[in-house]
């Protein structure tokens, strides 16, 4: 059954020279359906897998984006105070 599920939303499709990225997206794709599954019998909600895959990224992204913005802008700052104190050689 779970072959069929995720056959629909194979992320590892395309051949890969590297066979670790193969095997983290697979892992990854089986995680992603794991939580679908969860999802469905504890909310009692019939939700299509593809709404499901869209609302948890948009879930993760909203998330952690302002952390990503927070990060950079602190690297930022700091690279500024490098380049103040040690002049270009």
């Amino acid at each position: 059954m779970k072959d069929q599920l995720l056959h629909m939303y194979m992320v590892e499709r395309k051949e890969m020279t590297k066979w670790y990225l193969k095997l983290f997206k697979r892992l990854l794709n089986s995680t992603v359906l794991n939580s679908f599954v969860v999802y469905r019998q504890v909310m009692g909600r019939n939700i299509q897998q593809l709404s499901y895959r869209i609302q948890l990224v948009e879930g993760l992204f909203t998330k952690y984006a302002r952390a990503a913005e927070v990060c950079c802008a602190l690297k930022a700052q700091k690279k500024e105070k490098f380049s103040v104190l040690l002049p270009n050689m």
